[in-house]
């Protein structure tokens, strides 16, 4: 759903008229200009289970909230390819979806 927000422009015709000109969301691909660009450790804990997390734009308090748990965490940009995640041998996947209310948690 798209939106235009302003504090100067008042009048309503004007606004719509930009709302219009705004370009539709549904369906651009977005992950890969908010993913990270190389992977990244979250947290370390000795000895503890390996999460390997796809970056599709998570947010910084899903991060956290994993981080209520004794994993390691490692994040990994949207495009890498699934050999990259195995190579580091993780004992679970988090991959969360945007737009959906739904998370997925895959274990091998």
């Amino acid at each position: 759903m798209n939106a235009v927000i302003s504090s100067e422009i008042l009048d309503i015709d004007v606004l719509k008229h930009r709302l219009n000109d705004v370009p539709n969301m549904s369906g651009l691909e977005l992950a890969s200009q908010v993913t990270t660009n190389q992977f990244y450790d979250y947290r370390i804990v000795d000895g503890s289970k390996k999460l390997a997390v796809l970056d599709f734009g998570i947010k910084k308090s899903i991060l956290e909230q994993l981080a209520a748990f004794p994993l390691t965490i490692r994040v990994f940009p949207a495009k890498s390819s699934f050999d990259e995640l195995q190579n580091w041998q993780p004992d679970a996947f988090f991959i969360k979806r945007t737009r959906r209310p739904s998370t997925d948690v895959i274990r091998h």
